[in-house]
């Protein structure tokens, strides 16, 4: 019955179901369901295309999306098949659009489906990214990759997740492909690029997109060394004897009950985390050709040098300038006196 799509009724009373036969009535039904919704649209599309699907307002000139993409995303469908019409009619829609019409077209999507939203306040992308098929997944590839439907800050839906984090609580298929699109090393999402820079190494700002919100440690700083013996010498600082129970991309840190960081016991940081911001992780991978030697350290809000220049303290503040140069000694006094180590630079 799911390979079948011209189905749209069946009777299924005096059938004497007990519990779980009522599961699989439930199934066919939802079967018969979908092949009414599929029959319906076909027959639609075949006289309206694109605009069964989208319409201009007369009065505004502005692309609006139909009540039947909703229902197409809406339907409960294992395989995809209705919004694989959807899918189908956008493409065909492009395809025959002229060649000096067809980024503007684009363009009008884009900000159409990056705008609109169900009545439960869901864009379709989000609602495609939520589905298991490969249907499902072309079509959330097709809208990303072609029209160029944000996957991820400028669009989320009441519950305040892209549709990036709805992809990575999906199959795998989906969450490999949530992971690559538009990511570093196949994991972070470089929010700043080059904020820090030096003779030895660059630091971007990044989201970690296999972490949750919540988590502590979604967002970070990636620290690129430039010099494979600088970065195995900061390794081996940083990590020390724990360092040969580490492997590339391996989790330094989880989280406890309550959600706070805390080490999984099998490597762990040299240093207290109170004085020196710790290490996640630690990556050494090509990527587009290239070879990587990567430190993951959590982000900071901000550093001391934006404290000086933007929040004027200098001066000022006597209280906050004690507190920072009390936590600086602090910290160089860890290195020093419990370390045997110093900053150098």
């Amino acid at each position: 019955l799911k390979e079948n799509t011209t189905l749209t009724a069946l009777k299924l009373e005096n059938n004497y179901l007990d519990d779980e036969g009522a599961q699989v009535k439930s199934n066919i039904l939802d079967i018969i369901s979908r092949n009414r919704v599929i029959n319906l649209h076909k027959d639609d599309i075949e006289v309206d295309g694109f605009s069964f699907y989208f319409a201009m307002n007369e009065e505004t000139e502005m692309l609006y999306i139909k009540e039947s993409v909703w229902e197409a995303a809406a339907t409960s469908d294992a395989d995809g098949l209705v919004l694989e019409l959807v899918h189908n009619v956008i493409r065909d829609h492009l395809d025959a659009c002229k060649e000096d019409d067809l980024q503007s077209t684009k363009d009008e999507l884009k900000a159409l489906l990056n705008t609109s939203r169900n009545s439960d306040g869901s864009p379709l992308l989000h609602l495609a990214a939520a589905r298991t098929s490969a249907k499902a997944l072309a079509l959330c590839q097709y809208l990303v990759k072609e029209i160029g439907v944000d996957l991820d800050h400028a669009v989320t839906d009441k519950a305040e997740r892209t549709a990036r984090d709805i992809a990575m609580a999906g199959n795998l298929e989906t969450r490999n492909w949530a992971k690559s699109v538009g990511t570093f090393l196949g994991r972070y999402r470089i929010e700043e690029e080059g904020r820090y820079k030096s003779a030895t190494c660059t630091v971007n700002f990044a989201t970690d997109v296999e972490k949750s919100k919540r988590d502590p440690a979604r967002n970070v700083a990636i620290k690129i060394m430039h010099n494979r013996e600088q970065f195995d010498r900061e390794l081996k600082q940083r990590l020390g004897g724990s360092l040969p129970n580490t492997s590339n991309g391996f989790d330094l840190y989880t989280k406890d009950d309550s959600g706070a960081m805390i080490e999984n016991g099998k490597g762990s940081n040299r240093f207290d985390v109170d004085h020196v911001v710790p290490l996640l992780r630690y990556h050494i991978e090509d990527f587009e050709g290239k070879r990587y030697h990567c430190l993951i350290m959590l982000k900071g809000e901000r550093n001391l040098d934006e404290i000086i220049r933007y929040e004027g303290i200098a001066g000022k503040d006597v209280n906050k300038i004690t507190c920072f140069a009390v936590d600086l000694a602090k910290a160089l006094n860890h290195l020093h006196s419990d370390h045997n180590l110093i900053h150098a630079d």
